[in-house]
């Protein structure tokens, strides 16, 4: 009797134990995909602004490249991240 109450006991456990890492798995997927969404988004932003924005001709050099490689900076650590 006092060995089927330990078996009993085992298997709630570890089946309690399961459950506990399920629901940390889900969230861990759910936590992922929502960094995925945002990534994508800074990554349009960014291929948007590289792409479709217009400097103007006087404008300095090293602003230019300030501006490209903080454009692309963008795109690989939303691609990365």
């Amino acid at each position: 009797m006092l060995a089927q109450d330990k078996d009993s006991l085992k298997a709630t456990l570890q089946t309690k134990a399961l459950q506990i890492r399920e629901r940390e798995l889900n969230l861990f997927h759910d936590s992922l995909s929502a960094v995925g969404t945002q990534a994508a988004l800074f990554a349009g932003f960014a291929f948007g602004a590289f792409v479709e924005f217009d400097i103007p001709g006087e404008t300095h050099q090293g602003w230019v490249a300030v501006f490209a490689i903080s454009a692309v900076l963008t795109l690989v650590d939303s691609c990365a991240g």
